[in-house]
């Protein structure tokens, strides 16, 4: 089970058939619309899309393909009970599974998660890493329980986080780990070779960041503004002051320095400086045009501007 156009769901897949896995069916959520992704690439600047996707790689490997709104129905229970599935593995899936579908399967469900768990479960680890500074992260295969990513771990990966990896950069580095994991994990279920360590209660969160969140920390300092901004870079990060905002593009550099200017910016031509706490950072903002549109794409998908 995973996302039809994610990059770490298809290499998963990929990787499961190429190790002569017995793949049943391939399910995926159903897409809710084209314009509003459409409108999110847009507004990025990129489009994110997969060339590849789940139904494809199904099709070309003859499995069985599926969209579906909900996986808890009667329905599709009982649907998936005629398949006597050994295992649920799910990759990326927008979808959380409950109790009568978790006990389908002979070996239980399990999960591929890209963060060290319990720490940033949720939505969007890839985000929160980045924004929150970490130095390492990593992916986690864990069994599924009714809970969102609260299940025994089965096995762990580190990923130690460059400076200014861009999300994008960090999503297929940890779908390249993960997909290796997750074959050693299946292995491991079926050869009842599994040492289950319990996740603890506490753990940092990740939820779907709001539009205030792509919002650029003006008073941290200027190293880690820059690298915020590398970071999340594709999915446009915003620089406010006071009743001021931009759209930026990337970090140039930063410098640091003693200054008396904080807090101040001034821009020339599509460059903005910024004269934070302890230096100044160099930012690449988007044309006035670009700024333009950017806003009525921002009002238009997020119902807000910031």
């Amino acid at each position: 089970m995973g996302t039809k156009w994610s990059i770490t769901s298809c290499e998963c897949l990929s990787k499961l058939i190429s190790s002569d896995f017995n793949i049943l069916i391939v399910v995926s959520g159903k897409e809710k619309g084209y314009f509003l992704p459409l409108l999110r690439d847009l507004y990025r600047g990129i489009h994110l899309r997969n060339k590849d996707n789940l139904k494809k790689i199904s099709r070309q490997n003859s499995i069985s393909y599926i969209e579906i709104n909900d996986v808890n129905s009667l329905s599709f229970i009982d649907f998936m009970n005629s398949f006597n599935p050994d295992i649920i593995f799910c990759c990326i899936f927008d979808q959380i599974l409950k109790k009568n579908l978790i006990n389908v399967p002979n070996f239980g469900a399990v999960n591929y998660h890209p963060s060290l768990l319990p720490d940033y479960r949720g939505a969007d680890p890839y985000f929160w890493v980045i924004k929150n500074g970490e130095n390492e992260t990593g992916v986690t295969i864990h069994y599924i329980d009714e809970r969102p990513d609260t299940g025994d771990i089965i096995l762990q990966k580190k990923h130690i986080l460059r400076e200014g990896e861009d999300i994008s950069e960090l999503r297929r580095a940890l779908s390249t780990i993960g997909s290796d994991l997750a074959i050693d994990a299946l292995n491991n279920i079926f050869k009842d070779n599994v040492v289950r360590v319990r996740q603890d209660i506490e753990g940092k969160e990740a939820p779907e960041p709001k539009m205030s969140d792509y919002i650029i920390d003006n008073t941290a300092s200027v190293k880690q503004i820059y690298h915020f901004i590398r970071g999340v870079k594709s999915l446009g990060p915003i620089f406010k002051f006071n009743d001021e905002i931009y759209f930026v593009k990337d970090s140039k550099r930063y410098e640091l320095y003693t200054h008396n200017m904080f807090p101040k910016y001034e821009i020339i031509d599509n460059n903005l400086f910024y004269y934070g706490v302890d230096g100044m950072v160099l930012m690449n903002i988007e044309s006035k045009v670009d700024q333009f549109l950017k806003k009525i794409i921002c009002r238009y998908i997020y119902q807000q501007l910031v």
